[in-house]
């Protein structure tokens, strides 16, 4: 029997299980944002007074990459002063509770806001998905979303983690 664990689990309860490969997404693969999670955001960014980071949920595979669910990476009322701000217990938690409604929704990516709801300059936006290579929240299947506003209307990008730099992810949104 192999133990399926989820991307939480292995990171906080520092768990060992056979890593699932298949779901290694193409280099090129769109990260695609489904309406509930762009409403999410949206609704994220509509507060943007301080950090807002946490965790996005959905699934990954060679030729899907989408994202369903976005959480924060606390519970609602505790803030937090670090851009990537986690609580594990309630991250293993929401996680565990995903997953019983459908096994095959994990932790895919992460998104972070900054203060004031601004989108980061091209620099600053590395520097963020660096620190969050640094913490192990990015990899190069596993991206960081950062969402902000420009000149007043949402904007956003993706990047992956490879070869020790920031590699732009395309991205699709389902606004429906």
């Amino acid at each position: 029997m192999t133990l399926s664990l989820s991307r939480a689990q292995r990171r906080f309860l520092g768990l060992m299980g056979e890593e699932d490969l298949s779901d290694l997404v193409g280099i090129n693969t769109p990260l695609e944002m489904s309406s509930a999670a762009c409403a999410a955001l949206l609704n994220y960014l509509s507060q943007g007074m301080a950090y807002r980071s946490g965790p996005l949920f959905g699934y990954r595979g060679p030729d899907r990459y989408e994202v369903t669910h976005v959480l924060t990476g606390t519970p609602p009322g505790e803030a937090s002063e670090e851009p990537f701000g986690l609580n594990p217990a309630y991250l293993l938690g929401a996680s565990e509770a995903l997953r019983q409604v459908d096994p095959g929704l994990d932790w895919i990516g992460h998104w972070l806001m900054v203060p004031g709801g601004q989108m980061p300059s091209d620099k600053v936006a590395r520097a963020y998905v660096r620190q969050a290579a640094q913490l192990e929240l990015v990899d190069m299947v596993t991206p960081l979303l950062i969402m902000g506003l420009i000149d007043f209307a949402p904007g956003a990008v993706a990047s992956r983690w490879l070869n020790r730099q920031p590699r732009v992810v395309p991205l699709i949104w389902h606004l429906d």
